[in-house]
Order: C-alpha cells, then sequence, then structure tokens
C-alpha cells in the first residue's frame, strides 16, 4: 500500500514514470573494485568464487579484485574513490571516528582472526608478561592494542614494532607478534617452532574480522550496486565454504597466491568456523555487538564514550524521504500519508516487539518447565537408588560406583539450574565477609582424593577477606576444582595459588586503598582429555572432544564465567606447555575499581 501510494504521488508530480531497465542479457556490466587486505589467500575465498563462477556478473557487476601491496591503506582507497569496496577490521569504527565516510555492508568473520603469539621458550606464561617487551602489531590491528591495556600494559609499557614478518618472532628480533590463527601458527608450525597464543576472546574482546565495507557517496549514489554486490559475495561466501577445495584450485592457479596447498587448507579449517555459516547467516550484523565493540574501544580511551553508530551500519532497504516531492502536494494529502507511514510503521513495529517478547517468554517459561520436570522425574529415582545402595549385601565397590553416580547427576541437576537462573538474571546477592583461604581450604577438605589439590599462598600472611556472596564464591571454586580433578594428568596435583591483585605502589598482603582485589589461580597439568580450545571453552554446553564417555554437561565453566561477571570479577584462561590455567580476579567489595 506504501508503495502504490508513493507512486501515485510522484506520477502527479512529474507527470509520467519510467521503468528500472534490468540488464537481462548481462551487457554493459558496471565496474567496480573490490580492494583486498592482504594478499591472495584462502582469507578472500568467497570473493574468488562469487566472481569465477559468474554471480557478479549475475547481478550486472564487473568487479576487480585488487591485490594488496605493503603499506597500503585500504581505507584510503576506499575513501579515495580508487576502489569502491574495501576488506577491513573493527578499526573501521575509529576511522569513521576520523572523519572517514565508511559504511559497513557486512561483517563476514563473525569472530576476530587476530590473536597475539609468544614463543615458548621464552618463558612468557601471561599477557600481563608482556610489559616491557618488543611487540609486532599491524598498525591497525587496534583489538590487540586494546587487548593489552584492558590487561594494564598501555602502549608507554611496551615496545611497539609495525611490522608483520613472523620471521622476525623466530629470529628474536621481538618478543610477541600480532597474527591471524588463520595463517601464521602454520608457519610456526612448518619451522617447528614451539609458541603459546593469547587471544582478545579470554579477555573478553569478541570483535568482527574482515568487514565488507564501502562508503557513504556509493550507498548514496549506487544503492541497488551495493545491495547486488553483497547479495553476490555473500552468495560466493557460501559455495566457497562448502567446496572448500574446487576454491582452493582456483586461488591456485588463478590467483597465483604463494601459498602451498597445504597452507591453504590449514586455512581453510580456521576460517570457517570464524565465519560461523552453521550458526547464523554469513554477514550477519548486529547493532548491540557493534555497540559493545565502541564501548570497549572507549574503555581503552581510542573512542569517546556512546559514539555515535548513525550512518555506520548497512541498511538494505532504508525507509525512501520523499519529503521535497510531498512539498508540491497539498497539505491535506501530506498529512494523510505522514500519518498512515506512522501508524502503519509503528503497528508494525508493536506486533514484531511484541512476538519477539511473547517468543522470549516463552522459551524462558519452557526452560524453566523443563528443568522443574528433570529434577522432579531424577530426584525421586535418585532416592529410591540411596535406599538400596544401603543394602549389606552389595559389594563395596558397587556401593562407591554408585554413590559416585548419584553426586554427578545431582552436580548435574544443580549446574542446569544455575544456568537457568544466570539466563534468567534470578541470581540476587548476598554479600558477607569472605575469607577466600577458608573458603578452599573447607572445599579442599571436603574432597576425596584432597591429598593431589596444593593450595599456596603469597604472600603467606595475605589478608584473603573480600566483601562478596559466600555461596557464590563456593560455587565459583567447586565448579574449578571439579574440573580440574576430572581433566588433570593421572597422579599430578593441582596447585592453587591465593595472591594480592594491587598495582605497584601496594603493600603486599594489606589491603591498602591501592589493592584492587584478590587474584586466584587454578592450575592443573592436562589429561588425557586434551586441552580445551580458547575460543570456545567458557561457552555453553562445551566439551572437549577427550571427554567423550565422561559425564558432564559442559556448563561449568559457563557458568562460572558468568557468576564471575556477577561478582564485578574476571576469569581468564591460560596455558603453558603441558599446564592449563584459570585466573580469577575478585574485587574488595561490591563496588569495585574498574580492573585493568
Amino acid at each position: 500500500m506504501k508503495q502504490l501510494l508513493y507512486a501515485l504521488l510522484l506520477l502527479l508530480v512529474s507527470g509520467s514514470m519510467s521503468p528500472r531497465v534490468v540488464n537481462a542479457n548481462n551487457t554493459n556490466l558496471r565496474q567496480v573494485t573490490l580492494q583486498l587486505k592482504w594478499t591472495h589467500s584462502f582469507q578472500f575465498a568467497g570473493y574468488y568464487m562469487a566472481k569465477e563462477l559468474g554471480f557478479y556478473k549475475d547481478a550486472g557487476l564487473d568487479v576487480t579484485l585488487r591485490n594488496y601491496a605493503y603499506g597500503m591503506d585500504v581505507v584510503e582507497q576506499v575513501s579515495s574513490g580508487q576502489a569502491q569496496y574495501g576488506i577491513g577490521t573493527s578499526s573501521l569504527l575509529i576511522s569513521r571516528f576520523k572523519g572517514k565516510p565508511v559504511v559497513v555492508l557486512a561483517p563476514i568473520f563473525q569472530h576476530s582472526p587476530l590473536v597475539i603469539i609468544v614463543p615458548r621458550a621464552s618463558g612468557l606464561q601471561s599477557i600481563h608478561d608482556l610489559a616491557n617487551k618488543r611487540i609486532m602489531i599491524d598498525p591497525l590491528s587496534h583489538e590487540l592494542l586494546t587487548y593489552l591495556s584492558r590487561d594494564g600494559i598501555s602502549q608507554n609499557k611496551f615496545t611497539l614494532v609495525n611490522h608483520v614478518n613472523i620471521q622476525n618472532l623466530i629470529d628474536g628480533k621481538v618478543d610477541a607478534a600480532g597474527a591471524y590463527i588463520s595463517e601464521q601458527p602454520f608457519l610456526l608450525n612448518s619451522a617447528n617452532f614451539k609458541y603459546d597464543l593469547f587471544s582478545p576472546r579470554s579477555a573478553g574482546i569478541d570483535f568482527y574480522g574482515d568487514n565488507v565495507f564501502t562508503t557513504e557517496e556509493e550507498i548514496k549514489k549506487h544503492p541497488d550496486r551495493a545491495k547486488a554486490f553483497l547479495a553476490a559475495t555473500i552468495k560466493g561466501w557460501e559455495y566457497a565454504l562448502e567446496h572448500p577445495e574446487e576454491t582452493i584450485r582456483i586461488i591456485e592457479t588463478r590467483y597465483g597466491s604463494s601459498k602451498s596447498t597445504a597452507g591453504l587448507r590449514y586455512e581453510a579449517s580456521q576460517i570457517t568456523p570464524l565465519v560461523r555459516a552453521d550458526q547464523v547467516g554469513i554477514g550477519y550484523m548486529y547493532l548491540g555487538r557493534w555497540q559493545h565493540i565502541a564501548a570497549v574501544y572507549a574503555e581503552a580511551g581510542i573512542l569517546p564514550k556512546n559514539f555515535d553508530l548513525t550512518g555506520f551500519l548497512y541498511d538494505p532497504d532504508p525507509e525512501t524521504d520523499h519529503t521535497t516531492l510531498f512539498l508540491s502536494l497539498s497539505v491535506a494529502a501530506l498529512i494523510l500519508l505522514l500519518l498512515t507511514i506512522f501508524a502503519a510503521s509503528a503497528q508494525r513495529k508493536n506486533r514484531q516487539l511484541k512476538r519477539a517478547l511473547i517468543a522470549e517468554e516463552k522459551l524462558r517459561d519452557e526452560q524453566a518447565r523443563f528443568l522443574s520436570m528433570l529434577e522432579h522425574e531424577l530426584r525421586n529415582p535418585m532416592a529410591v537408588l540411596k535406599i538400596i545402595l544401603t543394602n549389606p549385601s552389595l559389594r563395596q565397590e558397587s556401593k562407591k560406583l554408585g554413590g559416585r553416580t548419584i553426586q554427578e547427576m545431582e552436580s548435574l541437576l544443580e549446574r542446569c539450574a544455575q544456568m537457568d537462573r544466570l539466563d534468567q538474571k534470578n541470581i540476587l546477592l548476598h554479600n558477607e565477609t569472605v575469607d577466600l583461604q577458608v573458603t578452599l581450604q573447607t572445599l579442599i577438605v571436603s574432597m576425596s582424593n584432597s591429598s593431589h589439590v596444593r593450595l599456596k599462598v603469597e604472600p603467606e600472611k595475605l589478608d584473603s577477606r573480600i566483601e562478596s556472596d559466600p555461596l557464590i564464591i563456593r560455587t565459583i571454586f567447586s565448579n574449578l576444582l571439579d574440573n580440574a580433578i576430572k581433566y588433570c594428568a593421572d597422579h599430578s596435583d593441582i596447585e592453587i595459588t591465593l595472591q594480592v591483585m594491587a598495582d605497584d605502589s601496594a603493600t603486599l598482603g594489606k589491603k591498602s586503598s591501592t589493592s584492587e582485589g584478590i587474584q586466584i589461580v587454578f592450575a592443573n597439568q592436562i589429561g588425557g582429555a586434551g586441552a580445551p580450545d580458547p575460543i570456545r571453552l567458557f561457552s555453553k554446553f562445551y566439551r572437549a572432544p577427550g571427554t567423550s564417555g565422561r559425564i558432564g554437561s559442559g556448563l561449568g565453566l559457563y557458568l562460572v564465567k558468568g557468576l564471575c561477571e556477577k561478582l564485578n570479577g574476571t576469569i581468564h584462561y591460560q596455558r603453558t606447555d603441558n599446564i592449563v590455567m584459570f585466573i580469577i580476579r575478585l574485587p574488595l567489595s561490591p563496588e569495585p575499581k574498574m580492573l585493568q
């Protein structure tokens, strides 16, 4: 109805309407250039396939894929009109802030591939050890700089090396290097170079990766072209991920990639989960995610707070503004039209919002009912089993096995209930003075195999009392200790360390005005289940591949992370050689100073 009104109004003003000519024979293709952000590789697989399979041509486009030259500014290439489209990182937000009229069409990678690599032989065990080191980072990798800044390593606390050759890390010219998880690890593996990875996602910095972008001028002057380019690009990516071997052959034969076939295959295996096409549509973009990215940059002082994203995100179907045309009509017709559009839009949005709220409420109710039913249906059989286990004729081994099984089932039910409360935001804090050392000692003593658990306090007279919720604290510690016991190497120790978390002027072991809180480190040797995926380990229901056959819900670490955040704390994962560590930081009071 709205489109019909627009058409009639235009007819009244112009006197005639000329139909848009569609070129069905793909002649007179519109020529555009896409500026790549790196040299030819699987990182740009979707664009190659969109061109080679004719998806761009079907959209009426003749697309030139321009290779990257070292030192090139991709944003400048697009902003100056030397290319109509480009590929950029989340740093596009910063370019927008600096006055570049960039517009993000779609994020192809739902997660950024950027990581920091350190030589294993260097002994650097965490991101905090990079202070006063030489770190090689591309100037536009702002999220890595933000990652360092969030952990207290601002740019004046290390030497920034603006190079990208990973050979510098092998040769010892730098102490750490920013890298793509899809590329440099393969080169290091091929050179038999041992290394460790630090991912920004472990610190809660989960940004979009490669973003297709253009300019406001391109959107304004050629909206159909931009829309057609994006649709063909997504189609190309869908094909490339479904046919990686065919794509690799085309990259090798048509684009002369310097990478080996094995290198391209490795890259494809790493890029596919970053695109996450199995979970969301390729190119899916969410305003709230960009708002979060802007907030993280603002926290690091790179962007102002509440940075306005208006015009930064592409809208493929914007409402057309016909104000100048309506001025030629009568006032009555103008008011009627505006009221009609407003009423229809408001009604539609209200319906959508109502459906979304109803669906969300329904899902929550169904989850709560299911968990309640599950607990009810399992509690009674477990009670019966407990009675059966008291039978004196049962062998002692059978009783122990049955007891452990019931304990595991009760633990699983409790974790499901905790997950539901966390998701429903129904966890209320009851803060009081909690002695973390006493809590850990009590928990360790209650464990059946506590002889393998070592508790260290640094310094020995550390005042480990904080203001927090004792039940949540115990739940966090219990989950981490249970996780360590399950997955540590046989006959190896689990080490828990209590430490003060303070700045350089703080006095160890005392609650001073400069002390920020207490740090608790859970460390154990890697067992038969192997090391967890550092990117996915805090996700709901994630379990390492080697845990099959063991009772578990995949909720423990998800709950720990959520509960830590509920207490205004943080949790980080680190790995060194065959040791995995979970590092918890808890504030001294419910209203802590912002952690770095």
